[in-house]
């Protein structure tokens, strides 16, 4: 709780990212190897996906969507 308060006095904002994201978001960044590595499968709309190992790359792309409103 005093980590939040202390976050939103000095103007951040909590973000959170979805769990499962595109298999090619992780492939493009380090090959085709890291499937091996990932919990990944073919959701119902026939997309590759892959259970978020870490953060970095779906803040990347969370912060690119909304560069402009930087």
């Amino acid at each position: 709780v005093a980590w939040r308060e202390a976050s939103r006095r000095y103007g951040f904002q909590e973000y959170d990212g979805p769990p499962l994201e595109p298999l090619d978001l992780y492939v493009e960044k380090s090959g085709e190897e890291i499937v091996g590595q990932l919990y990944a499968f073919e959701d119902k709309g026939g997309r590759r996906v892959a259970l978020r190992p870490e953060m970095t790359p779906t803040f990347a792309r969370m912060v690119g969507s909304r560069a402009r409103a930087l």
